[in-house]
């Protein structure tokens, strides 16, 4: 889709990133989505390990 056709209101376009044709990068923005997404589930893995550590120096572990 063109950028000055996208109907988007109270945005600027300017800070969209654009492919050669003009046209909104969608492969960009599809691999900061899973980039994203991967961090996000990194960090829910931090905090069960930190979690698990906790369990384990209080000595509920058996």
């Amino acid at each position: 889709m063109k950028m000055e056709k996208m109907p988007i209101e109270g945005y600027e376009l300017a800070h969209l990133k654009q492919d050669a044709d003009g046209l909104v990068d969608s492969g960009y923005y599809e691999a900061r989505g899973r980039q994203l997404q991967a961090q996000a589930i990194g960090d829910i893995f931090r905090q069960a390990g930190r979690y698990l550590a906790r369990y384990n120096l209080i000595g509920l572990a058996k």
